[in-house]
C-alpha cells in the first residue's frame, strides 16, 4: 500500500520525526480515558491514532476532511470496531450525544472558527463525555521560536486557549508538552515516579518508572553549620539541538545506505520520464 504524501504537517507512519514522539505521547495519555468507550478521533489523518485507540476502546470513529486520508485509512486499518468517515470538525457526521470521548490533536489551529468546532464537539459528546485536545501555544511555538507555519490559520496564546475551553466546559485541566533529549537528576528520597510511554504506531505501552538504578550518583555534602545543603527538585537538562542532530545523522545514514543508493539508481530513469511527460502536459 502506498503511503500518503508527507507535507510536513500531517503525521504519517512512514516518517520519523519529533512529530511522531509528540503525537504518540498524546495518544498514550488519551489511552487512560478510552478503554471500553465509544471514541471519536476528529481530524484523524491517515488513521494510526484511531487504530491505537481501538486496541482497548469499544468503538472508534475516525473523521477527517480529506477524502484521500479517509480512503487510505479504510484500506490500512480494518478492525471491526473502527469506522472512518469523511467530515469536518465544524460539521461532524455523527448523532448527538453519541460518543464518550473526543480526541483532537493539533487541529484547532487549522481553522478560524474555534467556537463552532467546540460547539460541534459538545453536540456529539455525551453529557459526561471527555474532550482531549491539543494545540500549539502561539507564544512559545511562533513568537519565541520565530516559526511561521503556513498550515496554521489561527493560533492561540495559552490564556486564549483557556478562555475558549472554559466557555464550553465547566471542568478542565491543562498539561504542557515539549520534546526533550534530557538528563534527569532526581533526589534520592523522592517518592514521585513518572509514567514512561514506549512503543510505535502499532501499540503504545506504559509503565511507572523511576531512577532507581542510576548510572551515576551525585552527592552534595558540607561540614559547615550553615544550610548549604538545600533540597534539590527534580531537574532535567534539555538538549533539543542534540536531538535534531541525531535525527539528521539517522537521515544521513539512511541516505548513504546501499539500499537507498540502489533504489535511487533504479528509480532515476522513471523519475526522468515522469518529469519529461509532466512538463509537456
Amino acid at each position: 500500500m502506498n503511503e500518503l504524501e508527507w507535507t510536513g504537517e500531517r503525521l504519517i507512519t512512514s516518517v520519523e520525526s519529533e512529530l511522531k514522539i509528540e503525537h504518540l505521547h498524546r495518544y498514550g495519555i488519551a489511552s487512560f480515558f478510552t478503554p471500553e468507550k465509544i471514541v471519536l478521533d476528529i481530524a484523524c489523518g491517515e488513521g494510526y491514532g484511531v487504530d491505537i485507540i481501538a486496541g482497548k476502546a469499544k468503538y472508534v470513529y475516525g473523521v477527517d476532511i480529506s477524502n484521500e486520508a479517509i480512503n487510505h485509512a479504510k484500506l490500512k486499518y480494518k478492525s471491526s470496531n473502527i469506522e472512518f468517515l469523511t467530515g469536518s470538525v465544524t460539521k461532524i457526521p455523527l448523532l448527538d450525544s453519541s460518543v464518550d470521548v473526543v480526541t483532537s490533536f493539533e487541529t484547532l489551529e487549522h481553522l478560524k472558527d474555534h467556537n463552532t468546532m467546540l460547539t460541534e464537539i459538545k453536540r456529539v459528546l455525551k453529557s459526561n463525555g471527555i474532550l482531549i485536545i491539543s494545540t500549539p501555544d502561539k507564544k512559545t511555538y511562533s513568537d519565541d521560536l520565530g516559526i511561521k507555519n503556513d498550515f496554521h490559520v489561527k493560533e492561540l496564546y495559552h490564556e486564549e486557549f483557556k478562555k475558549l475551553v472554559s466557555t464550553h466546559f465547566s471542568n478542565y485541566s491543562f498539561l504542557h508538552q515539549r520534546v526533550l533529549l534530557a538528563s534527569f537528576i532526581i533526589p534520592e528520597k523522592t517518592n514521585s515516579g513518572f509514567i514512561e510511554f514506549f512503543g510505535d504506531y502499532e501499540a503504545i505501552n506504559q509503565k511507572i518508572n523511576s531512577i532507581r538504578s542510576p548510572l551515576y550518583t551525585i552527592c552534595i555534602a558540607s561540614d559547615t553549620s550553615e544550610n548549604t545543603v538545600f533540597p534539590i527538585p527534580i531537574s532535567v537538562f534539555n538538549d533539543s539541538n542534540l536531538l535534531n542532530s541525531l535525527l539528521c545523522q539517522a537521515e544521513d545514514r539512511y541516505r548513504n545506505s546501499f539500499s537507498y543508493r540502489l533504489g535511487h539508481v533504479i528509480l532515476a530513469p522513471f523519475k526522468f520520464l515522469y518529469r519529461l511527460f509532466y512538463n509537456r502536459s
